[in-house]
């Protein structure tokens, strides 16, 4: 339902230029609360090099010991660099491919995609361990980059590849994960900053404002907030209604996080994250009239979203294993309004309801609700092996509605409702999975993993439209879908600082039901599910 003219239409970015910032730091938060490394090699200049400590497989590691490829950055560097959004930092990584849906960022990792708004996701997104977005919704519309402010991340770590064996679906391209600044009882330590900005042909300045603060309430207690609000100037005007700087977008957010430690054996973190994103129009250029310049009529553009995340992870070292158990619920609810006139279904108004010139206006409302709950235990066998076993499960509901509005072009006055599409799709899945890494000498490990994954899906179709000869049309269609997946990592370190490994991994996508399903006549049969994508590196 997302079709667009691609001869007339195309997604513009400007470039930033005339860029001009103005910030201020009060009380700066200390290198404990921004990144996670350690390490104390200096050089004669004063400088230090710092190795960065990733979590990549589940378990902290160095970087340069992880047999995966893996891009980290520390929020220090994105602070440095004025990268205050998602796509800022996204566009720079290698094998990545950045798309723009309606203002916000969608990736594809080494090509692995079907396109902008087909299918389920195909890159999966952690906060703290915590799956972030949907796991069979459309790409498009439920996959869509969480843009957390650099302030309150210790790192981004990106994994280029299929990682379905420890993250399970939906990430059979890769996976991005967030790691947030955990609270700290050293002291008290807070940072406040602001800066402005403006985009070469940008109508305005923008702005960024943002601040945190740590606070120890004990020898075991710690609560950390932080808040930001962000406004990028818009740089597209449209000529049908006489707006400019259409493409504007506000951003704000806060996290809360607490994390108690009542014995050096147990952990309890809590977390609470809220975001709104609000678009004021589509970034599409009409190529036809040159410049930044659209043609979208009266009615689209403006689309919205908002996430909240409440988790709990809670760790217990039990002797030499450890058992973490990760916790979450989301909330997130969104809209877009779309120009549907390259459709052609306007050609049809004046035959149909007598308006003339006409315009088509789609608007998408979507919501999820989901609930996670991940159990893991990694414990050493013997004095070389080490072995990780957890299950997983997950409940998602997915509310989603489509109105197409039959509208006078030349002032977007609303004449009829031509389409209505009520859905719910329900997701459930289970699963288990286990790795195990033998170090067979004190410089060749070989690391086995599988994964085992089991869904279930419903999906409550309701449709009318106008050009349907019954008017009305239901469907309940039910699919059930397992997948497995696997690797195998040989790793030799030829020095502590330098290894050479090869990786076999696997990921997959789940199916689903086809809505329309069964004999269609003419010898047409569709099948009432389709099953998962899978892909081997």
């Amino acid at each position: 339902m997302r079709t667009k003219n691609r001869h007339s239409r195309s997604s513009a970015r400007r470039p930033a230029g005339g860029l001009m910032v103005l910030g201020l730091t009060l009380a700066p938060v200390s290198t404990f609360a921004q990144q996670e490394a350690v390490g104390d090699s200096s050089t004669s200049t004063g400088l230090q090099l710092e190795e960065v400590v990733v979590t990549a497989q589940k378990r902290s590691e160095r970087l340069q010991d992880v047999p995966v490829p893996v891009t980290a950055v520390t929020a220090e560097a994105l602070l440095e660099q004025n990268q205050l959004r998602a796509q800022d930092f996204f566009s720079s990584v290698p094998g990545l491919d950045l798309q723009f849906i309606n203002g916000r960022s969608n990736l594809a990792i080494r090509g692995i995609t079907t396109g902008p708004a087909t299918g389920n996701p195909v890159v999966g997104y952690t906060v703290d361990d915590v799956p972030f977005g949907s796991s069979a919704g459309l790409a498009g519309l439920f996959g869509t980059a969480p843009d957390l402010d650099p302030s309150d991340l210790a790192r981004i770590e990106v994994l280029r590849g299929p990682q379905g064996t420890l993250y399970g679906a939906s990430s059979m391209g890769g996976l991005v994960k967030y790691v947030t600044v955990d609270p700290s009882t050293d002291r008290l330590s807070g940072s406040v900053a602001a800066d402005m900005h403006t985009i070469d042909g940008g109508h305005g300045p923008g702005y960024n404002a943002r601040g945190s603060i740590n606070i120890p309430l004990g020898e075991t207690l710690a609560v950390r907030a932080s808040a930001f609000t962000r406004e990028d100037p818009g740089y597209i005007d449209n000529v049908v209604t006489g707006k400019a700087g259409v493409n504007k977008s506000e951003v704000a957010g806060a996290r809360w996080s607490a994390l108690w430690r009542p014995s050096d054996t147990l952990s309890v973190k809590l977390g609470a994250m809220y975001q709104s994103t609000k678009t004021f129009g589509t970034p599409d250029v009409d190529v036809r009239l040159g410049g930044f310049l659209q043609s979208d009529t009266f009615g689209t553009g403006p689309s919205a979203a908002k996430n909240q995340v409440y988790s709990a992870i809670v760790t217990d070292k039990i002797g030499r294993s450890e058992l973490t158990s990760v916790s979450s619920y989301t909330l997130s609810s969104n809209y877009d309004t779309l120009d549907y006139s390259a459709t052609g279904q306007n050609l049809a108004w004046p035959l149909i309801y007598g308006i003339s010139p006409a315009a088509s206006v789609l608007r998408q409302d979507y919501s999820t609700r989901k609930f996670t709950q991940e159990v893991r235990l990694t414990t050493p066998i013997m004095a070389r092996l080490d072995w990780l076993v957890g299950a997983f499960y997950t409940h998602e509901t997915t509310p989603y509605m489509i109105r197409s509005w039959a509208t006078v072009a030349t002032d977007g006055t609303v004449v009829a409702q031509p389409i209505l599409w009520d859905d719910t799709q329900i997701f459930s899945e289970y699963a288990a999975f286990t790795d195990l890494t033998a170090r067979l000498t004190d410089r060749f490990n070989v690391q086995l993993g599988a994964r085992f994954s089991s869904n279930r899906q419903t999906i409550h179709h309701r449709q009318y439209t106008v050009f349907d000869a019954q008017g009305f049309f239901f469907s309940d269609p039910t699919s059930n879908d397992h997948a497995v997946t696997y690797l195998f990592t040989p790793q030799y370190k030829i020095s502590p600082d330098h290894m050479v490994y090869a990786r076999v991994a696997t990921g997959y996508r789940p199916g689903g039901p086809n809505v329309v399903c069964g004999d269609q006549g003419g010898g047409v049969n569709i099948p009432c599910q389709y099953l998962s994508d899978k892909t081997t590196n």
